[in-house]
């Protein structure tokens, strides 16, 4: 029995999340304001994935007035990596341009679901 696409779609998001929360304990932007360096923990992360899945460190390199986009590739600079960068996707959808997404499915990334070097 073929499912439609969007059954698939929330199944494989399920078995990824499943996934991810086996890797450990799930982490979750606090609700508290941006530490005073003034990144986003969860927006580095996917930043992170983007340049590992995409190649796209000297893009974000020239966004030097995002403390985001710098705090990602200081990061990348000094070795840091995504290691489970197998569950996400990179994908053109539409109205929204390039998307980081899971695997398998059309669903937007958290951010803190990118695990890092060194977690």
């Amino acid at each position: 029995m073929v499912l439609p696409s969007n059954i698939q779609n929330d199944q494989a998001y399920k078995e990824i999340r499943a996934r991810i929360r086996a890797g450990g304990e799930e982490r979750r932007p606090s609700s508290s304001p941006p530490p005073k360096a003034g990144f986003n923990e969860e927006r580095v992360r996917y930043i992170l994935l983007d340049i590992t899945i995409g190649g796209v460190r000297n893009y974000y390199a020239g966004h030097e007035e995002d403390p985001n986009s710098v705090e990602a590739v200081r990061r990348w600079d000094a070795g840091v990596r995504v290691i489970n960068a197998e569950l996400f996707d990179r994908v053109i959808l539409q109205n929204r341009g390039w998307t980081l997404v899971y695997k398998g499915t059309e669903r937007a990334i958290n951010g803190m679901d990118v695990k890092l070097t060194g977690d």
